[in-house]
């Protein structure tokens, strides 16, 4: 695809976010049906006004709820945003009418706890001795799922650490009743899920002895591997022109690098003593890497980086990922419409675009089916894809005004994917004649991916009358389609600039939003990270108090 044919496709954009913007809704004279879609049977967390929205069954019919009278669009669709009457137990009275028929109905607010830190403390007890990763057979879970990392969190019930790989064996020394905290290194210390540990493991060499770093050319990117009897949690970074790959629980043996011939993109490589309990191998690149993952394969811990994707090449032969997001759950419009139905057009719609302009588009989701979050990220790795989107509508959240949630925004998480996030952003934002919003960081399952840049979009809100009425015609999923499509060829036909180094406006696994946690009384070397690890955790971060 040439540059000329990129300006021509934003343009023709353009004109679609130009003519089919803000459609009239259609009219509907049906006969009278209340039906609420919000709220519904779920404990709310409620403040001082709550949202409501459903259909009447006609344009012409009337509402009120509490005495207030709620617009009803041509379509029979209603949204409000009402005072939360008085009182421990609130009710939201309906009162429908249409020629001199009157529907009621009562709904109560089951009002939610807020979810305020406990005055008790976790308590928590010290342990000795080692766990293996694992998890157990399920018959519920799909394949995917079974395999995938453990998440860790950086206290119990607080946010996501690292990603740490099942079989590795790990020294623990405090649990609670349902997790236990493991040592990476001196300073890094995360929290895993009791269920997820083997608590017989033997212990292993610690730290283990690592071989020479090898470098070089695989089928699917560079390889850099060192020699280890058995898997190790490890990290990586993006920092600026290098990548950081820090393994935890090793050392090395040996300054030796065995390099074979040209293993783009990298260029250069070096091994590094990080903190005690952690060895690093830096790798300098060329431009900013198409994607990288760890595996453990033939005794070897490898690290695989892809190439960057060629600018010249614009979509010809690029294999795009399209996550057609949900089920489970989704928001519901007010006449009925469900997020995944949209989604799954929107996605058929993409991809058809993709085929015709010379792209490989993957259908992640091909059909109605519910599909777990790990097998999203399964299924497009095993498909090869270079460049993943999930793609969804919006909804407020509970004591949030409907109309906050509209526009375009999108979301990333790591770093090589901020460009593609503001591509799809703009061209989906033009493409349906919507307010931007973001990019946006956001910590969610569908982006914690590395091996390819990975957006989620969020095109429009489907509990507006508007935007739902427009989504169930033909001209509003290809709008979103077409959206999609420009901002990936923009992404694909742009050299990517160095990500600053570290980049501000990402997260990093080691360096966490969390505060710092109070110095430890150690004379343990200090790690370089200084926000992520939680050496003690104190009862002000999540009301856990050791007990001896």
């Amino acid at each position: 695809m040439t540059p000329g044919d990129i300006r021509l496709l934003v343009a023709t954009v353009a004109v679609i976010g130009c003519d089919s913007a803000s459609p009239a809704i259609p009219l509907r004279d049906g006969p009278l049906e209340l039906s609420v879609r919000y709220p519904g049977s779920t404990p709310l967390v409620l403040a001082e006004s709550v949202a409501t929205w459903g259909s009447v069954g006609s344009g012409r019919a009337h509402l009120r709820v509490n005495g207030h009278r709620v617009r009803v669009e041509p379509n029979g669709a209603f949204l409000g945003w009402l005072p939360v009457p008085p009182g421990p137990a609130p009710v939201l009275e309906f009162e429908a009418t249409l020629d001199g028929r009157t529907i009621r109905e009562e709904l109560p607010l089951d009002r939610a706890l807020p979810a305020t830190p406990s005055s008790a403390p976790i308590p928590m007890h010290p342990m000795h001795g080692w766990v293996r990763l694992r998890r157990l057979p399920s018959d519920t879970a799909d394949s995917a799922t079974q395999w995938r990392p453990v998440a860790s969190r950086w206290y119990p019930g607080g946010p996501l650490a690292l990603a740490l790989p099942l079989g590795a064996r790990l020294p623990v020394d405090l649990r609670t009743t349902d997790a236990v905290r493991v040592r990476l290194t001196e300073g890094i210390r995360p929290w895993v899920a009791a269920i997820e540990v083997d608590t017989l493991a033997t212990p292993r060499s610690d730290p283990v002895s690592l071989g020479p770093v090898r470098l070089a050319a695989g089928d699917e990117g560079a390889e850099v591997s060192v020699a280890t009897p058995e898997p190790l949690a490890s990290t990586v970074e993006l920092e600026g022109d290098r990548l950081r790959w820090s393994i935890f629980g090793a050392r090395h043996a040996t300054p030796q690098v065995e390099r074979a011939a040209t293993a783009d993109p990298i260029r250069a490589v070096e091994r590094q003593d990080g903190p005690a309990g952690e060895a690093d191998v830096v790798l300098w690149v060329a431009g900013v890497p198409g994607g990288w993952q760890v595996r453990w394969r033939a005794g070897r811990l490898t690290l695989i980086v892809r190439e960057p994707w060629p600018a010249e090449r614009g979509l010809a032969h690029l294999i795009v990922a399209l996550d057609a997001g949900h089920p489970p759950a989704g928001a519901t419009g007010p006449t009925g419409l469900h997020e995944d139905s949209v989604t799954l057009a929107v996605a058929r719609a993409a991809a058809r675009r993709l085929a015709e302009l010379g792209a490989l588009p993957v259908l992640v989701r091909p059909d109605e089916r519910a599909l777990s979050l790990e097998a999203r990220l399964a299924r497009a790795e095993e498909a090869g894809a270079q460049v993943f989107v999930s793609i969804h509508v919006n909804a407020p959240g509970d004591g949030r005004r409907p109309w906050l949630a509209d526009g375009t925004e999108t979301f990333f998480s790591e770093p090589l994917a901020q460009r593609l996030a503001a591509a799809l952003r703009d061209s989906v934002a033009v493409s349906m004649g919507q307010m931007r919003r973001g990019p946006t960081v956001a910590d969610l399952a569908v982006l914690r991916a590395s091996w390819f840049p990975a957006a989620l979009v969020e095109g429009t809100c489907l509990v507006l009358p508007g935007r739902e009425a427009w989504l169930r015609t033909p001209e509003g999923i290809e709008a979103y389609a077409a959206g999609i499509v420009a901002g990936l060829a923009r992404w694909a036909s742009e050299v990517p600039e160095p990500i600053p180094s570290p980049s501000p406006a990402v997260r990093s696994p080691l360096r966490d939003s969390l505060p710092p946690p109070a110095p430890a009384a150690s004379s343990a070397t200090p790690s370089r990270y200084t926000t992520g690890p939680i050496l003690q955790l104190q009862a002000v971060l999540a009301g856990v108090t050791p007990e001896p």
